[in-house]
């Protein structure tokens, strides 16, 4: 698809390049025609043509050279400031190396053993007591014990009922978190459906994004699609309704394709046009034939004739489907309007060719009109 959308935007741009450059220039119909190369290649899921040169392996292949660029940029970038940096660091480093000979030099001095010798003269002591006061040492020792029974006895049963305590507020706060999760679950639903941007990202994250961007562009497509055919529909009642037949029968004939194309005339348009794709017909509005007159009117019809011939009521379908398909391109929405300002010039010259000198000079006249 991206390298689809490429091409065709390549394609549309050197399409518009050469009716700017060769405008005027080459026969209109010829500049015409080259929108059908651009309706072509966005319809075909496959290039037109199978060249050694292709855009997308250009485009890797430029993108891959500017990034080999900027990793050299970077990498070089890095190097000099590295080097300032040791270029800064270089004098304290001699600083550095005298403190570390201090400290390893005074690691290997001796310790002085005095200190263990004072505690164990203290130990000698302390092991050559009287018989004495042993006894009394060992009366203390066993009430002491017996506090400690008592006391570990009643802690214990402490501590058995701050466990039950513990574990009961351990229940209601579990409980509590789970209320607090499900009212925090609800309340980030409601946030995320009332902000769009947050709906989308749940949605990303729920079934991807490849889905997500398929679904909008199915739904542009569809709501494209209804815009233009619920506008055509309206059209065709509203002229059905009003318009009537023209020049008896309301048949004029086409000596160049022995065709015959019905002509009407109707209050709602307010510019001649051809209408319609299976059964076409030329529609004039009521005040125009009113107030030109016959060598006009003819020419008019002349010029939508032309139209016929040129198959412009097809293209125009054709252009009607491109843009609703690739609705968010810009690209294709300039190539539908270039492409329908060329079919008017081309139908122009056409006319201007097929009219003799005196004719051309009024119908000229009529267009500036």
């Amino acid at each position: 698809m991206v390298e689809l959308l490429v091409e065709s935007s390549v394609l549309i741009i050197l399409v518009l390049a050469l009716r700017t450059i060769f405008g005027g220039l080459v026969n209109y119909r010829i500049l015409y025609g080259l929108w059908g190369l651009v309706a072509l290649r966005l319809l075909l899921p496959v290039p037109l043509v199978q060249t050694s040169v292709n855009v997308m392996q250009v485009w890797h292949e430029t993108s891959a050279i500017l990034h080999d660029q900027s990793a050299k940029w970077d990498n070089g970038k890095e190097n000099v400031e590295k080097e300032k940096y040791d270029a800064e660091n270089e004098t304290d480093r001699p600083e550095q190396a005298s403190s570390q000979q201090d400290v390893l030099k005074q690691q290997d001095s001796p310790i002085s053993t005095e200190p263990e010798m004072s505690s164990k003269g203290q130990q000698t002591d302390a092991q050559k007591g009287d018989p004495g006061d042993t006894a009394t040492q060992r009366e203390q020792e066993s009430s002491a014990y017996y506090k400690q029974k008592t006391t570990g006895e009643a802690s214990a049963d402490t501590s058995e009922n701050q466990e039950s305590s513990a574990s009961a507020s351990m229940e209601k706060g579990e409980q509590t978190g789970k209320q607090g999760k499900n009212a925090a679950d609800a309340s980030g639903t409601e946030h995320q459906i009332k902000n769009p941007l947050s709906y989308f990202r749940y949605l990303v994250q729920k079934i991807g994004i490849e889905e997500v961007i398929f679904g909008i562009w199915c739904a542009g497509i569809l709501i494209c699609l209804a815009i233009l055919i619920s506008g055509n529909v309206s059209l065709y009642r509203k002229l059905y309704r009003d318009r009537k037949l023209y020049m008896g029968n309301g048949r004029y004939a086409d000596h160049k394709t022995g065709q015959h194309l019905r002509i009407y005339t109707t209050s709602v348009l307010s510019s001649p046009c051809l209408y319609g794709c299976l059964r076409p017909g030329i529609y004039l509005p009521k005040d125009l034939v009113e107030e030109i007159s016959d060598s006009k009117l003819e020419q008019i019809i002349v010029h939508e004739q032309t139209h016929y011939r040129h198959g412009d009521h097809i293209w125009s379908v054709l252009r009607m489907l491109l843009v609703s398909i690739y609705w968010f391109d810009p690209f294709v929405w300039i190539a539908a309007a270039s492409a329908k300002r060329d079919a008017e010039l081309a139908c122009d010259e056409a006319v201007v060719l097929s009219l003799g000198e005196g004719q051309r000079h009024d119908y000229a006249a009529m267009l500036l009109e």
